[in-house]
């Protein structure tokens, strides 16, 4: 361990990379990859876009009520069931956590915020998406900096590395 140490500090006193010194390489994803939506096991492709700040969701049918006095939001997303292997547009319901204005080409709108868990590779991530109305996205998932950051690398010359595989919890029934 402490020959470990020595090495890695030798070669970042010198600029010596550290794959060189021996230390583990990151995982470079590719622009696009498969997701899956944790607990319900939808799996979404998902657009890793160095470009946007927050995450969002192509969400379809955006629905608004309340749950026990606060507000929540239902929604459709393009995905496919991990269990029953079932494509098409899945129903997901969540919390609204924020509410966010973005300046479009008609005037300002109001979007929902919400959180939730997906899995990239064998990480899971728990972030705020905003939910965004749209008909004719060809990715469900878009993965902007903030979550980025915490990843890894981009490669916009790959897709598809990585398969989703973290263990979901069971969803309570």
């Amino acid at each position: 361990m402490h020959r470990l140490f020595t090495i890695i500090s030798l070669a970042t006193l010198f600029g010596v990379p550290a794959s060189v010194a021996g230390a583990e390489e990151p995982r470079i994803y590719g622009w696009v990859e498969n997701g899956l939506i944790l607990p319900e096991n939808v799996q979404v492709k998902a657009k890793l876009d160095t470009g946007a700040k927050s995450s969002a969701l192509a969400a379809r049918g955006l629905e608004r009520f309340e749950h026990r006095g606060e507000p929540w939001v239902r929604f459709k997303l393009k995905a496919r069931s991990e269990e029953s292997g079932e494509k098409g547009h899945l129903t997901f319901e969540r919390k609204v956590v924020d509410e966010v204005k973005v300046q479009t080409l008609g005037g300002t709108e109001t979007r929902p915020v919400v959180v939730m868990a997906v899995c990239v590779g064998e990480r899971r991530y728990e972030e705020r998406f905003v939910l965004n109305n749209k008909t004719k996205a060809k990715y469900a998932l878009l993965l902007g900096r903030q979550t980025l950051e915490r990843m890894g690398p981009v490669d916009a010359n790959k897709r598809f590395t990585v398969k989703p595989a973290c263990v979901a919890p069971a969803i309570a029934r």
